[in-house]
């Protein structure tokens, strides 16, 4: 049955690829999304340069998404990510059916399209799917003939040019390449040299980075067309964290992920699996190379500290149902006699029905997804509640908080006026520099300084390792060169700027309570305002974040939460419970009951605050810790 080729396969692949597209169109988003979505529709529309790896293949082909003429950019955008699911189920389905025949490729392809790693994946606005479609191209070209003949060279370029899509392709590239090279080993100095060759134009994607870095003034990460940033974007060094690889952590990682990929599959396609591997001696190195894929493929996210593990996951997802179908067209090929093989296709046959509608049922929170207007909610409320040309500092470790208030601003063309800085990211040597480029650009009146922060902290620059764990984790407040820089960014445009914030959490130690207070102010908080700005201490003005809006709901109960916790300094506990009250309409956890349960007692509610008080499990801690 292995790399058989069955009939009909042409016309099934269509089928599952007009299928893909459906479901994946019916349910994509609106707009942009949480997370870096809205980065890469920026640096799409501006040509400009996203973050790290720069992305440039998924940047030229989301440019090219963008003229499509109907919906809005991140809808646009989108496309991308929709139509590589659609296409990377089909090639899918083709592997799959020359492992073990089409019934079986049918089914692991609807099981493939119908889980949360695939589908969650093709309405995210990201690049997780066209690094899919990459890599079952890969095993398209490099299984049928072992990489021998001509192969290699179109697995070297497919390999290279995915690479300009996502990193982690490399993982795949390099051992399909490797089975490529010994296959072809009899004339390996022709081929190491035409390889580097093929390897290099497939990489050339990474040259447009440094020229749309040089027109690009707005959206340029890096700073990439001075030399010696290219490297430094292309390895993603900003985002190496040390001390975060801990066994433990990779431990319960990869048991998350082992439980997701069962739970999604089934034990039909388990068992085939390993029947792949115990019963099936025509595979050859072949189910290795299968084998291989998974094991790299799971690699990363099990290793990477990041929450897009099953993203990440992608790839081995994929190389364990190739798997499994191969090892179900076996165990069928083998039933014998023939009633035996008539139950054995019955029972595929009904797998194919039951399973895929099992998991759409299953995961159908996703078809929410296409009414999820949350990240504009937000973005509207920050900038609705910015006065004119203020400078609004972002607090957040991801683009969550940052990417889509951009986005809203420089697509729609809303706001242009004010200057939206991410806070954090002032750990990197670069961002000062890059964002006194953009105010420019901007034509907004912010003052960058240039600040030694050797000279003014005592610590070396950037941080050290365990100062940039502490930072991905979202535990600020000793990071001294950040809260330096923070401070010394907003004394510099008193005057000429009211200077904002998203959060208060950043100002909550004794670098900066001497420089500012930070005072509500809508849905923001005011570090300093400019002679004659209105601030407004009123209860801000929000809108709901729509179905879908965790994100959203968690950021405005925490806004509201800190506002409560300004109250409280002021001992105006009344505005405390008003506040906290209003936040419990978007999320409840033990800091918003025991804040409330505090906050009664000392208007002497007790009825009220022996209700919140029975809430928490330790509220005497939890309250006096946070108010």
């Amino acid at each position: 049955m292995w790399l058989s080729k069955p009939r009909g396969a042409g016309a099934l692949s269509a089928a599952i690829y007009l299928a893909g597209a459906a479901l994946f169109l019916w349910s994509a988003r609106p707009d942009m999304a949480w997370g870096d979505s809205a980065d890469f529709v920026l640096s799409a529309h501006y040509l400009g340069v996203a973050h790290p790896t720069g992305y440039p293949l998924v940047t030229l082909l989301g440019k090219l998404a963008l003229a499509v003429p109907t919906g809005e950019a991140g809808f646009r955008f989108g496309l991308v990510s929709v139509l590589s699911a659609a296409a990377a189920l089909a090639v899918f389905f083709r592997v799959a059916a020359r492992l073990g025949g089409a019934p079986a490729g049918v089914y692991a392809a609807l099981v493939l399209g119908a889980s949360t790693f695939l589908w969650s994946s093709a309405v995210a606005l990201e690049v997780y799917t066209l690094n899919l479609l990459f890599c079952v191209a890969l095993l398209a070209l490099a299984l049928p003939s072992g990489g021998a003949g001509r192969a290699w060279a179109a697995v070297f370029f497919a390999g290279a040019v995915g690479l300009g899509n996502h990193g982690t392709l490399a993982f795949p590239a390099l051992l399909l390449g490797a089975a490529g090279l010994w296959t072809n080993r009899r004339s390996l100095p022709l081929v190491l040299f035409c390889g580097a060759f093929i390897i290099c134009a497939g990489l050339s994607a990474y040259a447009s980075l440094p020229l749309m870095s040089a027109r690009s003034d707005l959206f340029d990460w890096n700073l990439v067309e001075r030399a010696g940033n290219l490297p430094v974007l292309m390895s993603g060094r900003d985002f190496w964290v040390a001390g975060e690889y801990k066994a433990a952590v990779m431990l319960a990682a990869a048991k998350s992920l082992a439980g997701s990929l069962l739970s999604q599959s089934s034990i039909l396609l388990a068992a085939g699996a390993a029947a792949a591997f115990f019963i099936s001696p025509a595979a050859g190195f072949r189910r290795w190379l299968l084998a291989g894929v998974f094991a790299l493929g799971a690699f990363f996210p099990v290793m990477y500290p990041t929450h897009e593990k099953e993203e990440f996951f992608l790839p081995a997802c994929a190389a364990f149902l190739l798997l499994g179908a191969a090892g179900l067209g076996t165990l069928a090929g083998k039933a014998n006699p023939a009633p035996a093989r008539k139950l054995a296709a019955a029972v595929i046959a009904a797998a194919c029905v039951a399973h895929p509608a099992w998991l759409l049922y299953r995961n159908n929170r996703l078809f929410a997804v296409r009414l999820d207007d949350s990240p504009r909610a937000y973005s509207e409320a920050i900038l609705r509640d910015a006065p004119r040309d203020a400078m609004i500092f972002i607090d957040h470790v991801a683009n969550d908080t940052v990417a889509p208030p951009l986005h809203y601003q420089f697509i729609p063309n809303v706001r242009r006026d004010a200057f939206v800085f991410h806070r954090l990211y002032l750990a990197f040597p670069w961002y000062a520099g890059y964002m006194g480029e953009r105010a420019r650009g901007q034509g907004h009146p912010a003052a960058i300084p240039e600040i030694d922060l050797a000279a003014e902290s005592g610590k070396q620059y950037p941080l050290t390792p365990e100062e940039f764990a502490r930072l991905r984790e979202g535990r600020t407040i000793n990071l001294p060169s950040v809260n330096i820089q923070t401070a010394k960014i907003a004394e510099a445009n008193a005057g000429r700027c009211d200077v904002l914030a998203n959060t208060t959490r950043m100002f909550h130690n004794p670098i900066l309570e001497s420089a500012m207070t930070p005072l509500p102010s809508g849905s923001l908080f005011a570090l300093n305002s400019r002679e004659g700005t209105p601030r407004d201490e009123g209860p801000p003005a929000l809108a709901s974040g729509g179905p879908l809006s965790s994100v959203f709901d968690a950021l405005t109960a925490d806004m509201l939460t800190e506002r409560a916790r300004h109250f409280a300094d002021s001992g105006r506990h009344s505005d405390v419970v008003s506040s906290l009250s209003l936040a419990l309409q978007y999320a409840e956890n033990e800091t918003i009951h025991c804040g409330l349960a505090d906050a009664h007692a000392k208007l002497g509610a007790s009825a009220e605050a022996e209700k919140f008080r029975a809430l928490c499990a330790d509220w005497k801690l939890k309250a006096y810790d946070i108010f």
